[in-house]
């Protein structure tokens, strides 16, 4: 038996009293449960207490689950930033992987084992640059392909220390986004290698049609990981990993260029809103503090 199971069940129960809601409190309550009562009571884990828990402990428990690997997910990240905001456990959930998982929609989620693959790919300069520049722009951007596939070399602004993209949307006007260093240093070694002159308005992947860039997507990655994932994919896999880091829809919104409800789609099923508030009312105009 857990050594440290009395502790464990005093902290689940503090957790739980956070939460208001009834049918989130069964679902943490017994999927925490069971990471405890099973997991770990297994040999060489039954002596550890709460302060020496792992991430290795929480990833492995994860994967080696039959089923509903992402709603335990879920509940071991509510449960895990509790303790470790309460300096209960270290920060043990910043390692451990993001399961994959295809919602009942037809949503496609890439798993972060994949993920670190095309990463790597992006960075291997044996393979040709505008295939790496492709799959870095869907990975490190979470634009959808209309986006990608129409953007020239004038919407690269290189002007300034931060290098951004930007677009003319219409309804908001023009829009600048921020680009993530991994994707710049692609973008400089994309100009690099160019041995004509670039003209301000040809598109960056005018060597693709566009309707042959969904195709080039999932051959690329067929060939990267094992499996093919549509430009969708990539964008639904960002737009969810932002909003599982903590991000407010906003913020995604206006970096991915996709409306609030195409943002809500991808919202967990247990996002608790009504605790998500009580946060909000706590903290606002706190001054006591």
């Amino acid at each position: 038996m857990y050594k440290y199971m009395e502790d464990a069940t005093k902290v689940i129960n503090q957790y739980l009293d956070t939460v208001s809601n009834k049918d989130s409190k069964t679902f943490y309550k017994t999927r925490i449960m069971k990471f405890f009562n099973d997991y770990m009571n297994l040999e060489g884990n039954q002596n550890k207490p709460l302060k020496a828990i792992t991430f290795s402990e929480i990833d492995s428990f994860i994967k080696n689950l039959k089923s509903d690997n992402l709603n335990y997910y879920r509940a071991c990240k509510g449960f895990f930033t509790y303790t470790y905001n309460s300096d209960i456990t270290k920060e043990v959930m910043k390692g451990v992987e993001i399961p994959a998982n295809r919602e009942k929609d037809g949503i496609v989620y890439i798993d972060n084992k994949d993920i670190l693959k095309f990463v790597k790919y992006t960075k291997d300069k044996s393979q040709p640059i505008i295939e790496r520049l492709l799959i870095g722009f869907f990975i490190y951007t979470g634009l959808s392909r209309q986006y990608i596939e129409n953007l020239t070399n004038h919407q690269i602004n290189t002007c300034n220390s931060q290098f951004t993209l930007h677009f003319d949307t219409g309804e908001d006007g023009e829009v600048f986004i921020p680009l993530k260093q991994s994707l710049v240093d692609l973008i400089n070694e994309y100009i690099q290698s160019q041995t004509k002159v670039m003209k301000r308005y040809d598109r960056i992947f005018s060597n693709y049609s566009r309707n042959y860039i969904s195709t080039k997507v999932s051959d690329l990655s067929k060939k990267i990981v094992g499996r093919k994932y549509t430009p969708t994919d990539f964008s639904s896999t960002f737009i969810r990993n932002a909003i599982l880091d903590g991000n407010d829809i906003y913020t995604v919104k206006r970096i991915v260029l996709e409306s609030i409800g195409t943002i809500e789609k991808h919202i967990p099923e247990q996002y608790d809103v009504f605790e998500e508030q009580k946060k909000l009312l706590n903290t606002l105009y706190d001054f006591d503090k």
